[in-house]
C-alpha cells in the first residue's frame, strides 16, 4: 500500500487524521507522516485500513444499494484491494 492509497482510503471513509488515529491507536502526527511517505506502513496498519474500507463499503451499500460515492469506486482500482464489487 502506498502513502497515497492510505490517504485515499481515509478520505473515502470520511475520517479526519485525528479520527483515523483514534481508530488505529496511533498518534495523529503518525498518520500525517504515513500520508507524506515519511513513515512506513506496517502490515498491521495496512490490514486495519483494508478492514475499515470493507466495513465502510458495507455501510454505504445498506444505506443506498443503488448508488455509491465516486470516491468509493476509486478503491476498486487498487491492486491490493481484493473485495470486488458485485
Amino acid at each position: 500500500m502506498t502513502p497515497q492509497e492510505f490517504k485515499e482510503i481515509r478520505l473515502v471513509i470520511g475520517l479526519s487524521q485525528q479520527q483515523l488515529s483514534l481508530k488505529l491507536g496511533i498518534l495523529k502526527n503518525q498518520i500525517s507522516k504515513i500520508e507524506r511517505g515519511k513513515a512506513g506502513i506496517t502490515e498491521q496498519k495496512e490490514e486495519s485500513m483494508k478492514m475499515l474500507l470493507r466495513e465502510h463499503r458495507l455501510k454505504i451499500k445498506k444505506a443506498n444499494s443503488y448508488t455509491m460515492p465516486k470516491r468509493e469506486k476509486i478503491c476498486f482500482a487498487f491492486s491490493w484491494y481484493s473485495h470486488q464489487k458485485k
